[in-house]
């Protein structure tokens, strides 16, 4: 190999290992995560590290202030539940039926969600809505369930945090009917087409749009989602992994978890050709005032 290539090749790797030891001092938050999934992807557990070891050991920056963490199968509501047993004030919670799961709610369960809602630590509703790209619930199914959860979610006076895809129709014709327009709403991990985004922004007064790692990814295939970040105010823009999926660049293909957000805030503040400061700040607040962590 010649010089040159050697060369190329060494300042290539240096420009990776610096993207990867980013640090920060400025405060984030995770506003969506799972992270019950984010330790077994990672084959961590609490049973025998403190959360304290497994933060160190998944590498969170400096700067780490909190994370909701969402429970939204069934299944493993108990095990989000434990997380918030934990001696910190670093984990929140929210919980819902994903729209995969909608074919197995039930009156049981809706009272399991009413009952978490009372909880201190569980400061939103979700995540619910409508999901017609894998259809593990038929439409039908998941609209009925859309609908019994946005009334459910409106009774608790939780922000309610909204899944949707492939379902911008459906999605913004039910939400209409059985939200109110200035309710608490979190569009979580945002992939819509723009004149959605528009449409929902223009409704709903207080409406919250989360963005994660893919506005880092590289290719023409995300550019609508970049665009879909210079399109929201800053102070309604949330950051969210949606951890253990879509880790940021330079991260791709490991798991996403609360410590990837400095990133995505990062190439928040370059679509929004603001300072870094002004994007940490504001979209920090914008958490503060939406969950109240």
């Amino acid at each position: 190999m010649s010089q040159k290539k050697n060369t190329k090749k060494t300042v290539n790797k240096q420009k990776n290992q610096t993207s990867k030891k980013l640090t920060t001092n400025f405060p984030y938050v995770d506003t969506h995560c799972h992270f019950d999934s984010i330790l077994q992807r990672s084959r961590l557990s609490l049973i025998n590290k403190t959360y304290e070891e497994v933060k160190s050991a998944l590498g969170f920056t400096e700067g780490f202030e909190g994370m909701l963490t969402v429970g939204c199968v069934p299944a493993t509501f108990s095990i989000v539940r434990s997380l918030l047993d934990l001696e910190t004030d670093e984990i929140w919670a929210a919980f819902g039926v994903h729209p995969h799961d909608a074919k197995d709610y039930n009156t049981k369960i809706e009272n399991q969600l009413i009952e978490y809602s009372k909880l201190e630590k569980v400061v939103g509703f979700g995540e619910i809505g409508l999901d017609y790209h894998y259809m593990r619930s038929s439409k039908g199914i998941q609209q009925e369930v859309f609908i019994k959860q946005l009334k459910v979610g409106v009774l608790t006076e939780k922000p309610i945090i909204i899944h949707t895809r492939e379902a911008e129709e459906d999605t913004l014709r039910i939400m209409k009917k059985h939200v109110p327009q200035d309710y608490p709403i979190h569009l979580h991990c945002f992939t819509s087409s723009n004149t959605f985004l528009q449409k929902m922004l223009d409704y709903f007064t207080n409406l919250y749009v989360g963005f994660t790692g893919i506005i880092t990814f590289k290719g023409k295939s995300c550019n609508s989602i970049r665009d879909a970040v210079k399109m929201v105010p800053l102070d309604k823009i949330l950051s969210e992994t949606d951890g253990p999926y879509m880790s940021p660049f330079p991260f791709r293909g490991k798991t996403a978890h609360p410590g990837r957000i400095p990133w995505i805030i990062k190439k928040i503040a370059e679509l929004k050709e603001v300072e870094e400061k002004q994007a940490f700040t504001q979209i920090r607040l914008n958490a503060k005032t939406l969950y109240k962590f």
